[in-house]
């Protein structure tokens, strides 16, 4: 066994033995519910994104009153939508053609107890996406 070959085997048993992030999803209902808890954090949420021709959001049930819905503002980071990965660039894609994105996304979470994100007010939350996690 050549040395550049003895190197490459020690680091890949090494890199296989170093841990995984736990990625911890936060509901949709729990960010509702306790917003100020992940306010300014780094979280990973999961839902479907509806877009429009002037907004991104998700639609998020909330327990009081009933039956009503709030929003959250979903963009991606202007870093990020300048150097997309392929998960990203398969996010903007569909962004384009307008709809329903199912996504996984990691982003920079912000909340108030008012509507104060994205186009005319709409939402009481913005997610800043940094990655693409998973799209459907």
């Amino acid at each position: 066994m050549t040395f550049k070959a003895l190197v490459v085997t020690v680091l890949l048993a090494i890199q296989q033995a170093a841990p995984l992030p736990a990625l911890r999803i936060v509901s949709l209902e729990a960010l509702a519910a306790n917003y100020r808890e992940y306010d300014g954090k780094d979280i990973v949420v999961a839902g479907i994104v509806i877009v429009g021709p002037e907004s991104m959001f998700m639609a998020m049930a909330i327990t009081s009153p009933p039956s009503e819905q709030d929003a959250m503002w979903v963009q991606m980071s202007s870093a990020l939508a300048k150097k997309p990965g392929r998960l990203e660039t398969e996010y903007l894609r569909q962004q384009k053609a307008g709809g329903l994105i199912t996504a996984i996304l990691l982003g920079r979470f912000e909340g108030s107890d008012r509507r104060a994100f994205g186009h005319q007010i709409c939402c009481r939350f913005k997610l800043e996406i940094t990655k693409v996690l998973s799209i459907g």
